[in-house]
């Protein structure tokens, strides 16, 4: 009898886990996924700063909301600690579209203004932890829940070439900061082939990222925020959506 207990425990072993090798993640799996996609955020930003009146010190605040929009290129991976759940990392570089600017410039040459045009630059540099929820697998088929939360990095350039130090246009105005990126997304999987090797993932859902104390500096001054205790926050929280491939091994 007891042969043939543990030869019934041996055989129901062995088929769960031949039914989870036969699913499209299991634990075990290792996936490497590159992707492009586009987020779209509604922004909020918070400004402090003291000016002096008659010798008397007043503290300014603004609140702001706006939008902005970027590209994102990332790159995760993925381990699966069970057959329903992967650990991983992701990177994320953001190029943020921004507006060609305008500009002169008082040239002393001809005695006239140089009218030129200027685009400044604005990205985001993204590290993060994955746990993803496989709640959904087939074969070829997986739709994994992904909650992501890490480091984020953001610059901004103005990029005006004016760098006339008693102008205001501040040609080498840049602002800059470490903060925080976090998200929700659903990402479906389509594998391909008897192997099921390289498939496609999509991803769609929610990101965010928060930088509470960004610097700014201009053509003379490389920390503007210690002149007046400037203080400015800036929050981030859109939609995103994106394609790429997924490669498992």
């Amino acid at each position: 009898m007891k042969k043939i207990t543990l030869i019934a425990l041996v055989i129901c072993t062995s088929i769960s886990a031949t039914y989870a090798q036969d699913k499209a993640f299991h634990k075990g799996s290792i996936t490497i996924d590159p992707s492009i996609g586009i987020v779209v955020y509604k922004t909020k930003s918070h400004f402090e700063q003291d000016s002096i009146y008659n010798n008397v010190t007043v503290r300014s605040t603004k609140d702001d909301e706006d939008g902005a929009a970027a590209t994102i290129y990332s790159l995760t991976a993925e381990y699966g600690v069970a057959d329903w759940l992967g650990l991983g990392f992701r990177f994320g570089y953001s190029n943020y579209f921004e507006e060609t600017k305008k500009d002169s410039a008082f040239n002393f040459n001809t005695f006239k203004y140089d009218y030129y045009s200027y685009k400044p630059e604005a990205r985001s540099i993204d590290f993060g932890l994955n746990v993803n929820f496989h709640l959904v697998r087939g074969k070829r088929f997986d739709m994994p829940i992904c909650l992501t939360i890490g480091y984020s990095n953001f610059k901004y350039s103005e990029n005006n070439p004016d760098d006339d130090l008693s102008s205001n246009d501040n040609g080498n105005a840049v602002a800059k900061d470490n903060g925080m990126n976090y998200g929700i997304l659903l990402m479906p999987k389509i594998y391909f082939g008897e192997a099921q090797h390289v498939g496609l993932a999509f991803h769609i859902g929610y990101l965010g990222s928060n930088y509470p104390s960004i610097t700014t500096s201009n053509n003379s001054d490389s920390n503007l925020n210690d002149n007046s205790k400037a203080l400015f926050k800036l929050k981030g929280n859109g939609f995103n959506m994106g394609i790429g491939l997924s490669i498992k091994f």
